[in-house]
């Protein structure tokens, strides 16, 4: 767990407001499933009884590629800022470990999970 500080999370608050002021909150409402991106994945969590939530995910994803929610300025390498996931309501973090997996785990992306609850890995 890390403390962030109240100046932090008003500067973060800021950027979440901005980026939904941007966006067009009307996302299609149909699952977006890209087949480059499920290829990433095996077969049994794609289709299994548990594929639902890893199809939402992917959807998420995509619906944020096609919204162009991604694109950074690329100017030069030093200077390219990181895109923040957060995730609200984390859970496990299986948002953000799919987004890690979709994304080739490409260093440009920072994740802050927030939960109210505490989580205790099953695989420690």
């Amino acid at each position: 767990m890390v403390d962030i500080s109240q100046d932090d999370i008003n500067k973060i608050s800021e950027k979440i407001e901005v980026m939904y002021n941007k966006i067009n909150p009307e996302f299609d409402v149909n699952i977006l499933l890209n087949e480059e991106i499920l290829n990433k994945f095996s077969k049994e969590e794609t289709t299994g009884k548990n594929s639902k939530n890893l199809n939402q995910e992917i959807s998420i994803y995509c619906n944020a590629l096609n919204e162009k929610l991604f694109e950074i300025n690329k100017v030069s390498q030093e200077n390219q800022e990181k895109i923040l996931i957060i995730e609200l309501g984390c859970g496990a973090g299986g948002l953000s470990k799919t987004f890690q997996l979709c994304n080739n785990n490409e260093n440009n992306f920072s994740y802050l999970l927030i939960d109210r609850m505490k989580y205790r890995a099953k695989n420690r």
